[in-house]
């Protein structure tokens, strides 16, 4: 009976990401600031990974885990507890903005993506203003300031259930976004690390550092966003790496690296010939490969009744293509 009505009720939570989002922030709200050094207010954490696990986007939740995976699971919660505190904060705000980004990003619905920016940026000022301080004493801030922020922070997250996102309906590699996540994380880390150590080395304040930090980001990011797509009949960054990536591990690139390898070790156009053909014979698309220039024969692989042939100059190259 307890187990079916629990079940019923992940389902119905399952149904409502946001409010499983709105909930996972409150929780971490809860410890960022100051909570993570009480031991009653750590046993939030419990609660904050439970939210996540229901919400998470890599995994079904349709899906039931064996138990070998039941205890290492139970494992990790049981030592993350233990270690709890601002370094583990801050590397899972920054893992959840990885998901968020993946996630969020994706969401074909409009309203869907609102919710998930908001929720983006209810955890960037979670992580710069209330994880961020408690890592050491250097990070000075008002604690007058600290202090109304986290009080009228978590008046924002109602807003997330004014932007409802369903139940995805998920398919195999669709439900999380692993670049978008990747980069997400990467630029938070950027913009954290940055605005330490630019007050660190400047010696200015934390706030005024944050500011210049997110100057500096914003205008990478956006001569990024111009050289991946420009203007004025230019393909961009963005076209040259998607045609590197669609040839990439393909045979031809490959035989290609092998070209320019045989290329710097024989100077003489016959052996580099001789060389060149007899890597085209282990290509798994030829049989065979056989070649003549001069004096100088060969032939690699096997012979078949198919063959094409070329005659460059007074060179003969023919294959054998498998079927």
């Amino acid at each position: 009976m307890n187990a079916g009505a629990s079940g019923k009720l992940t389902v119905r939570l399952a149904n409502w990401p946001h409010l499983l989002l709105a909930g996972h922030l409150l929780m971490l709200h809860a410890l960022a600031f100051g909570g993570w050094q009480i031991p009653a207010v750590k046993l939030l954490w419990l609660v904050a990974l439970g939210l996540f696990l229901i919400w998470q986007p890599f995994v079904a939740g349709e899906r039931r885990i064996s138990l070998r995976q039941s205890i290492m699971l139970l494992g990790a919660v049981l030592v993350s507890t233990l270690l709890l505190g601002p370094w583990l904060l801050l590397i899972w705000c920054g893992a959840l903005a990885a998901s968020i980004g993946g996630r969020g990003l994706g969401a074909e619905n409009q309203r869907e993506r609102v919710g998930y920016l908001l929720a983006f940026g209810y955890l960037i000022g979670l992580t710069v203003l209330g994880v961020v301080p408690e890592l050491s004493p250097a990070v000075l801030i008002d604690p007058d300031l600290r202090g109304w922020v986290a009080r009228l922070m978590p008046v924002a997250l109602p807003l997330l259930l004014m932007f409802p996102a369903h139940a995805p309906q998920r398919r195999s590699g669709e439900a999380f976004d692993l670049f978008y996540g990747m980069l997400v994380f990467l630029v938070l880390a950027v913009f954290v690390l940055g605005a330490l150590a630019y007050m660190l080395i400047a010696g200015s304040g934390y706030i005024e550092s944050l500011f210049k930090t997110s100057m500096a980001v914003a205008g990478a990011l956006l001569l990024v966003a111009w050289a991946w797509n420009p203007r004025g009949g230019f393909s961009g960054v963005g076209s040259a790496i998607s045609r590197y990536l669609l040839s990439l591990g393909m045979p031809l690139e490959q035989w290609l690296v092998q070209l320019s390898e045989e290329s710097e070790r024989h100077s003489d156009p016959a052996r580099f010939l001789g060389a060149v053909m007899s890597r085209l014979g282990a290509m798994p698309w030829v049989l065979g490969a056989s070649w003549a220039a001069g004096e100088i024969e060969g032939h690699a692989g096997h012979a078949l009744a198919c063959r094409v042939a070329v005659a460059p100059g007074d060179r003969v190259l023919s294959g054998q293509a498998a079927e």
